[in-house]
């Protein structure tokens, strides 16, 4: 459906080029769609021999989904379009986000002080987005936007910084920490004698980029050795997929079958490696992984610290503290730094 939407009306045999999936798979799945009405065909295309095939087009825009989580603090629930998520209409929900927020918070005493955002991609100091894998956001001034929409001062951050300072609190405020996210990408954030670590370009941590293979550095290389294309070979998926991220490995590797596994596998050898490295240059108090499914919690921290038992001392690996919602409240601790809170 997203290649669908994405390019326009295109044939099986198109579909099956754009997307990497076999021709039956393609033909079992265009057919179920059809059933469905969320693809329809339009025109026939001229066959130079054999059965002339058609062309399809998405149909399914407006169409909603509802998923709940129920658990034992609450529940939670997401309004899922069934078509693809474009950028502007990321921005518009995230200002819609701000405006509930900040009336919600009147409604409940004094309203809010401050904001802060996070954002899975580079952003600068001064709140501009550069293009990252998840969200088409390049050049988007989203701390000028939120000022805008809030009337409120907003720090914004990207969320491997904003995870590892959802780990700080009254009486813990280690000179030395790393966060590192997998899921749709790979981020560290770093806090080092005590401060943030941004980069001179703020793009310190961005370890998708980090070559994993040797073969990478040599003058022949077509592409980078990097994590999104590790990721698309082994789904056979174009790199530029927004599936071609870890977290398509993670909920694979509970399929059956050994492949999924020896996948995965192959997956955190290149975390244990980024890892090493990280110990190596930072020496860090703890590492912090988070932003992953709960259900692969126990096995992903296992599996690296076997990878990593040779380390001395060893190193300590944690589940970030708020869980699910640790990056959250790594971006309200940060926009804490925006006002003075005892003089309110």
């Amino acid at each position: 459906m997203n290649v669908l939407r994405c390019k326009g009306e295109m044939t099986r045999q198109e579909i099956c080029d754009a997307s990497g999936l076999s021709p039956a798979a393609t033909a079992r799945i265009t057919s179920a769609l059809e059933g469905e009405r969320l693809i329809e065909r339009t025109t026939k295309v001229t066959s130079t021999g054999g059965r002339p095939a058609w062309r399809y087009r998405f149909t399914a825009e407006g169409r909603f989904l509802i998923g709940l989580r129920v658990r034992r603090n609450g529940c939670r629930g997401i309004l899922l379009k069934v078509e693809s998520v474009t950028g502007e209409e990321i921005l518009e929900a995230t200002k819609e986000c701000a405006r509930l927020l900040v009336q919600k918070g009147k409604e409940l005493g004094m309203g809010p002080v401050s904001v802060g955002v996070s954002v899975p991609a580079p952003v600068d100091k001064e709140g501009f987005v550069s293009k990252g894998r998840e969200i088409d956001w390049s050049g988007v001034a989203i701390r000028e936007i939120l000022e805008e929409v809030t009337g409120l001062p907003v720090h914004a951050e990207n969320d491997a910084n904003a995870l590892v300072c959802s780990e700080l609190y009254p009486g813990y405020a280690p000179d030395s920490l790393a966060a590192l996210i997998l899921d749709h990408g790979i981020g560290l954030g770093m806090l080092c004698n005590g401060t943030l670590v941004r980069g001179a370009n703020s793009r310190a941590g961005e370890m998708q980029h980090f070559n994993a293979f040797m073969r990478a550095f040599t003058p022949e290389a077509e592409v980078d050795g990097g994590i999104p294309y590790f990721v698309s070979n082994l789904l056979a998926i174009d790199l530029q997929d927004e599936v071609a991220a870890p977290i398509r490995l993670w909920k694979r590797s509970v399929e059956p079958g050994d492949k999924w596994g020896r996948d995965l596998s192959q997956l955190l050898d290149i975390l244990a490696a980024m890892i090493e490295a990280t110990i190596t240059l930072m020496d860090p108090e703890r590492i912090v992984l988070g932003d992953f499914h709960p259900d692969h919690q126990e096995r992903i921290i296992s599996d690296i610290r076997s990878r990593l038992n040779h380390i001395l001392p060893e190193p300590r690996l944690d589940i970030s503290r708020k869980g699910a919602d640790a990056v959250l409240f790594g971006a309200a601790m940060l926009a804490s730094q925006l006002v003075d809170l005892q003089s309110i």
